[in-house]
């Protein structure tokens, strides 16, 4: 007797469609066409925060769920010790950056840090190191549009590949 593939277990590649609410608000996500985003991940991987997997575990394609996530089982509570000022010239391409952006800084270790562009002034640039919905109580409203076995190559580099080998790497 075949396995059931359809459900969301361990080593199943999983599409679903979302919608994403931060305290209440519609929260726009880059990718999404209308109000609903689109989201692939490798389940087990520890891809996506864990209690949405949990709420994923189980389901199959067109199953539909809301998960509702604290602060603390989101992305935690907001740090204001995690925003920190840098002089324009130890940026890269500062002239180019605008209050919003995402950029990647390396430290003297060689680690690449994100951060989002607070502000910037003509001396210093004000960087933020939370990730934006930290601080904020998460709602998602769920479609579950794919299901399948991952491959021994998903599996072994614990990530999604696309079509082209493309990686797919979204923490949603």
């Amino acid at each position: 007797m075949a396995a059931n593939t359809s459900k969301i277990a361990d080593n199943m590649v999983v599409t679903f469609e979302y919608k994403l609410f931060a305290d209440g608000e519609l929260f726009p996500e880059a990718d999404q066409e209308g109000d609903t985003a689109q989201a692939y991940y490798l389940h087990g991987a520890g891809m996506i925060l864990p209690g949405l997997e949990e709420a994923l575990t189980g389901k199959s394609v067109g199953d539909e769920l809301t998960v509702d996530l604290s602060v603390e089982d989101a992305y935690g509570e907001y740090d204001d010790e995690a925003i920190e000022s840098l002089d324009r010239a130890d940026i890269p391409d500062a002239d180019q950056l605008e209050a919003g952006m995402e950029i990647e800084l390396e430290d003297d270790e060689g680690f690449v840090e994100r951060a989002f562009v607070k502000e910037v002034t003509p001396d210093v640039i004000i960087l933020d190191f939370n990730e934006p919905l930290a601080g904020k109580a998460l709602r998602y409203e769920i479609t579950v549009t794919s299901v399948r076995p991952a491959t021994e190559e998903e599996i072994a580099h614990g990530h999604v590949h696309g079509d082209d080998d493309e990686e797919y790497e979204k923490k949603v």
